[in-house]
């Protein structure tokens, strides 16, 4: 079970760490992470995001990563009871004449991180 207090950190920490990674790559001051970079981190270390080891900091990273990805998909997502989405427009504006394109693929990525979530989540 987790610690209501270990939650409402890593709720506190992605409400200022996700906006900002958003931010940042509709900026292009982030390269757009690899979905399946983020799946392994999050499949192999999940655990630590609940409970500090060695690999917390990176497994909190792709969670942030992950979510913020997930944010530029259609409807964005919702996580530990926040919802983080971009609009559309800036949507459009960040991937261009492809955005049709970009959007099945973020469907698709979108599919893989919650399969991924639900696993994790159900393995508690």
């Amino acid at each position: 079970m987790t610690n209501p207090h270990t939650a409402a950190l890593l709720r506190a920490h992605l409400q200022a760490a996700v906006p900002l990674a958003i931010d940042d790559y509709l900026r292009g001051r982030r390269p757009w992470p690899n979905p399946d970079r983020i799946a392994q981190v999050i499949a192999a270390q999940g655990d630590s995001i609940l409970h500090r080891t060695s690999h917390t900091a990176a497994a909190v990273t792709a969670l942030v990563e992950g979510v913020a990805c997930l944010a530029f998909c259609p409807g964005g997502v919702d996580l530990l009871g926040d919802h983080y989405q971009v609009s559309e427009a800036q949507a459009c504006a960040f991937f261009g004449p492809a955005y049709a394109d970009r959007t099945v693929y973020l469907i698709k990525q979108r599919a893989l991180f919650e399969t991924l979530f639900r696993r994790h989540h159900h393995d508690d």
